[in-house]
């Protein structure tokens, strides 16, 4: 049996991060695979609109962009993505859901406030890394053009820095909202964008 969209509501109301594995063939905002290539790869369901029956969930347009990005999708089509991905024949991929949850319930750590504290005691850190990206990024460009297999391990590095920037900001959007953290992880998921950027062109 498939995970139900009920289970995920829950579980959403619980605070927690979901994450699903889906099939992108029936996930009509991914251009490059709607209806033209099966895909199984995870998603996070962040959120869920009981108006208009549809969930917030963080994923990129396609293979060759990573920019993580909310996007809405309907119950329906979440339920026929997660569906087709549980009769994958690939069988790890069947009933696959996680939350992050405590495993111990005599475990009293408040487990949000000492992801937080860590957070602030490095934030000044974090400010420096974003001017430090931009000094990387101009040390490059006087370096002139790279030569091709370089080029291509760099930008695929690139790549995975910003899709887990990019999760970082939403992780801590999703526990703790709007601040100061908040922010500063904001300017370095968006100075590593730039630098891919540049390097691009």
């Amino acid at each position: 049996n498939n995970i139900t969209l009920s289970e995920i509501k829950e579980a959403l109301e619980q605070k927690k991060e979901i994450i699903v594995w889906i099939d992108s063939f029936y996930e009509s905002m991914r251009q490059d695979t709607y209806e033209k290539e099966h895909l199984l790869h995870s998603i996070i369901i962040a959120d869920y609109k009981i108006d208009s029956d549809v969930f917030i969930m963080i994923d990129h347009a396609s293979k060759d962009n990573v920019d993580y990005k909310e996007y809405e999708i309907s119950a329906g089509e979440l339920e026929l993505c997660i569906e087709k991905a549980g009769s994958s024949k690939d069988e790890s991929l069947k009933d696959c859901i996680f939350s992050f949850e405590k495993v111990n319930e005599e475990d009293t750590t408040d487990y949000g406030e000492l992801l937080l504290d860590r957070w602030n005691e490095h934030i000044e850190e974090y400010r420096e890394s974003a001017e430090a990206i931009g000094m990387l990024a101009d040390y490059l460009d006087s370096r002139g053009s790279l030569d091709e297999e370089l080029f291509g391990v760099l930008l695929s590095e690139l790549n995975e820095i910003v899709r887990y920037k990019a999760m970082d900001v939403f992780r801590i959007k999703l526990f703790f909202g709007e601040g100061e953290i908040l922010a500063a992880l904001e300017e370095i998921h968006t100075e590593w964008k730039k630098f891919r950027n540049r390097l691009q062109r």
